[in-house]
């Protein structure tokens, strides 16, 4: 047991390590992971560029430091109040980068202007309290602003990441501050309510795309394919597959044996990728050609002509 608790702690003081390396604590910051029989291990107000594992904290559930080799932080109950309301969380980073300082004090969630800022969730919440987060009830306060979210700023005084281990939540800080820096160096950014893309694919199909963020109670979002032969309707909200061929009286639902059902964990797989270096199921190639579709709709609006993919440049 002895050994097992020493392996975690270098991993906390490591992954410290990672996060002032990538100066994501330029002020204040710490990283913790939640232990299987209770508590959590912590890093200490020691400098975490230097960090080492003998530094690294022992507390219980409540955020009592039961063995502090090093100073204790004042904010140690960010951590105990997260894990008390996420038993879902493995591990939790607390940065301070100079992105979330900057967009932090506007007190605005922050806004997903470019695709790899959604790692650190769909929405990130701003907490609007300036004071610091040392009592349990601020603490307590503080995880509800959180909620089910994967990472949250606090007014104008960093922000937090979490995740299943400690990996994945330092991933999401990074990506936090990333999606920060974005939205303060792109400033206000006009969005269309609507887009219509209209095109022909290799096949020689015709194809239509809408998409739309202001239509309400429309019809739900959906993937329809016609051909001579029948019809395919994918409901991407249902996850169900409706399909019928010439003849038939109506759709019916066609289910999809188990081998070949995936869920959509596209930033569980780009974890992956980080951690072992193993293919992700989305590979390269076709994360490539979806950005491609992306940039080819910006540039036909860009330019009021079609655009043919793949793209020459």
């Amino acid at each position: 047991m002895t050994f097992e608790i020493d392996r975690i702690k270098a991993e906390v003081a490591a992954t410290a390590r990672m996060m002032a390396a990538a100066r994501l604590v330029e002020g204040f910051g710490h990283a913790s992971t939640r232990l299987a029989g209770g508590g959590f291990l912590m890093t200490s107000t020691s400098p975490l560029l230097s960090h080492t594992a003998g530094e690294i904290l022992t507390c219980d559930d409540e955020g009592n430091a039961i063995d502090a080799p090093a100073g204790k932080p004042l904010e140690i109950v960010i951590h105990a109040g997260i894990y008390r309301a996420r038993p879902d969380v493995g591990a939790i980073c607390r940065g301070h980068g100079a992105a979330m300082a900057a967009w932090g004090v506007r007190g605005e969630p922050v806004p997903l202007l470019h695709g790899m800022g959604g790692l650190a969730g769909e929405v990130v919440p701003v907490h609007p309290d300036l004071a610091l987060i040392t009592t349990l009830e601020s603490g307590d306060r503080m995880a509800a602003t959180l909620g089910d979210n994967r990472s949250m700023l606090l007014l104008a005084n960093g922000g937090v990441a979490v995740g299943a281990d400690l990996l994945e939540a330092a991933t999401r800080l990074w990506y936090l501050e990333e999606r920060c820096r974005v939205a303060v160096e792109a400033g206000p950014v006009e969005r269309p309510d609507t887009v219509y893309v209209t095109g022909e694919m290799e096949s020689g199909a015709l194809a239509a795309f809408l998409f739309s963020g202001v239509a309400r109670f429309g019809v739900e979002p959906q993937i329809e394919a016609y051909g001579s032969k029948g019809t395919l309707i994918y409901n991407l909200s249902s996850d169900t597959i409706l399909g019928a061929q010439e003849g038939a009286d109506g759709l019916a639902e066609i289910p999809v044996p188990d081998d070949e059902v995936k869920e959509w964990t596209v930033e569980q797989d780009f974890i992956h990728l980080i951690k072992t270096g193993t293919p992700a199921w989305t590979t390269f190639a076709e994360g490539v050609k979806y950005m491609e579709f992306t940039e080819a709709v910006f540039r036909s609006v860009e330019r009021g002509s079609s655009v043919n993919l793949p793209l020459a440049d």
